[in-house]
């Protein structure tokens, strides 16, 4: 038998009270309606995207952004139209208020956008902007592969689709040729394998570039003297013609040094003591025959005497007409006509070319003598072989009762050159 409970009567007071109030509360409880909860629609609300119609934004980049985000949020697309605006600034903004009355649905809307704002290059653009372009020295792979295939993928939708190895052949065609070298065509499959390749490439130049190998054999080459006035190689300082033609110019004696030549480098000075340039005319080292002081003044006596001495023949002109160089032998001189000027000319110079000086260069433009443009490899005076561009002047010159023809070749370059 159980045992039984005792209680006071306050204690039973107590207790019964207790259930009372359970009870009302538990009816207040299922009397008061609950709220349903009802689930919010997705939008562009934290969407961060935004277009405003410049230049230098790109609408596709923008369009595959904010379908990526619809994707994720599973945003209807009818929300997705309405909260369009909320994302669009400036001249975007203004063309989608003209335009929303027309934008009857997502799909439209983002291919309206893409006609608005978008290159829309026809096909023949697209390659000939594709072919255009070619992968510079420094620029990397990975960067130029992407941006051939963001252009490729400009093409129309309409468009029949490009196979993935078509593509590959024509990028791979205008990458750097120390790619295409090192990468062969027949070792690609697909565009990752040619972007890990080209990064392996790239990275061994990247490297030799920082820790070059040294060169031993090129601290034996020979060193080209460079002159130290005209700043011009073949020749070095004491050679120039025209320091030469400066001083004499000036006034200044040959053996004079210059502010310049004072200042020359030892290497310099051991380069022009083995210099082996001498006068042709009467053997002075170091000088050429045009800047030869002893030619000059030799050459000044027989001048004076040629031009005072009135001719009877052709052969008492060439006995008086001749010029001694140094006591090697003598220079017959002519008198020639060319058109109404008269000078002088060497018999036996030697030379396969008659060369115009400026004097008969400038009385050639100042008549309008006809002439045509063309370049010829002359050898200096310096012994260097150079391509220079000419002036060919076709003329006649006249000696006593001959007419010869001739062609006088005028380098408009060395103008100040004696000939």
């Amino acid at each position: 038998m159980a045992d039984s409970v005792v209680m006071t009567n306050e204690q039973l007071q107590l207790l019964l009270s207790g259930m009372r109030q359970i009870v009302v509360d538990e009816s207040r409880r299922s009397s008061t309606p609950q709220m349903a909860v009802v689930p919010t629609a997705a939008n562009f609300t934290k969407c961060h995207s935004r277009f405003a119609g410049k230049k230098d934004e790109d609408v596709e980049a923008f369009i595959n952004a904010i379908n990526i985000y619809k994707d994720c949020l599973s945003i209807a697309d009818a929300d997705a139209l309405r909260g369009l605006p909320m994302l669009l600034d400036g001249q975007a903004a203004v063309w989608f208020q003209g335009s929303k009355s027309l934008l009857m649905d997502w799909e439209a809307a983002l291919k309206a956008l893409k006609h608005a704002f978008g290159r829309n290059l026809p096909p023949h653009k697209v390659f000939c902007e594709l072919f255009s372009k070619s992968q510079g020295d420094g620029e990397c792979t990975d960067k130029f592969v992407s941006s051939c295939r963001a252009l490729l993928s400009q093409l129309p939708e309409d468009y029949p689709t490009l196979h993935e190895r078509h593509k590959l052949d024509m990028i791979y065609g205008l990458l750097h040729r120390k790619i295409r070298t090192r990468v062969p065509r027949d070792q690609i499959k697909d565009f990752e394998t040619l972007v890990t390749k080209a990064r392996s490439v790239e990275s061994d130049f990247i490297e030799g570039r920082k820790d070059p190998t040294p060169d031993t054999n090129r601290s034996h080459e020979k060193t080209r003297s460079k002159c130290s006035f005209c700043r011009s190689y073949g020749h070095v300082q004491s050679e120039c013609r025209k320091l030469i033609t400066k001083q004499s110019r000036m006034g200044l004696s040959e053996s004079r040094p210059s502010p310049v030549e004072s200042t020359q480098s030892g290497n310099q000075r051991s380069s022009s003591s083995t210099s082996t340039l001498t006068c042709y005319g009467c053997g002075t080292p170091g000088y050429v025959r045009s800047q030869c002081p002893k030619c000059k003044t030799q050459n000044l006596q027989p001048s004076r005497q040629a031009e005072s001495t009135s001719t009877a023949s052709a052969i008492s002109s060439t006995e008086l007409l001749a010029a001694d160089f140094g006591g090697k032998s003598l220079r017959p001189l002519l008198r020639i006509t060319v058109h109404d000027l008269t000078g002088l000319a060497y018999v036996d110079s030697g030379a396969g070319s008659s060369i115009a000086g400026q004097r008969l260069y400038n009385y050639f433009m100042s008549i309008g003598l006809p002439y045509t443009k063309s370049n010829m490899r002359l050898v200096l005076a310096d012994g260097n072989p150079r391509e220079l561009p000419v002036l060919l002047f076709p003329t006649v010159v006249r000696f006593h009762e001959s007419a010869i023809p001739v062609q006088f070749i005028a380098v408009p370059e060395h103008l100040e050159s004696k000939t």
